[in-house]
């Protein structure tokens, strides 16, 4: 069932609504909630290929798993709290959460122009100058995403824990 201005799928006879021309893009609480459940089960499974792809792992590679852990573990807890709100009853994402969502985002942001740059210094100078050692050019938008993440996540649970936004 595809119309021009609703855009409904029908899967094992539930219909899901992704677009409506009155209420914009949306999903329904139970669809979110599994969308983001199969999405972190995908991290770790392609989290644990990538470990067994690359048997011998070096040192180097060893780095990324403890930082994945601390994402997915903070994902899940977003997603344990965003289920048991749909098991409720409660809407997945009410006024607080928009706040909370956004103020974590701006977190992020900030935070990654000034990691993004500190990186960029060492990379320059630390390396060039004291002979610090240097990641592997591929690496470096790796470590900034992990540490944009990581504040995401973090700013995003101490909101969520204190309660309030401004």
């Amino acid at each position: 069932m595809l119309d021009i201005y609703n855009i409904k799928f029908d899967i094992f006879n539930k219909k899901f609504v992704l677009f409506n021309k009155e209420r914009g893009f949306f999903m329904s609480g139970k669809f979110r909630a599994a969308v983001m459940v199969f999405l972190l089960v995908c991290v770790v499974v392609s989290i644990g290929a990538f470990a067994i792809s690359s048997y011998p792992i070096e040192p180097s590679e060893l780095v990324i798993f403890p930082i994945a852990g601390v994402l997915v573990l903070g994902a899940f807890f977003i997603i344990q709290k965003k289920v048991r709100a749909v098991s409720r009853g409660l809407p997945v994402k009410d006024e607080m959460e928009r706040r909370v969502s956004h103020k974590s985002g701006y977190y992020a942001f900030i935070a990654s122009v000034w990691f993004s740059l500190a990186v960029m210094f060492y990379a320059g100078v630390g390396v060039e100058e004291f002979n610090l050692p240097a990641l592997l050019p591929r690496h470096y938008p790796a470590v900034i995403l992990a540490f944009t993440c990581f504040v995401f996540v973090v700013s995003y649970l101490v909101l969520e824990r204190k309660g309030s936004v401004e």
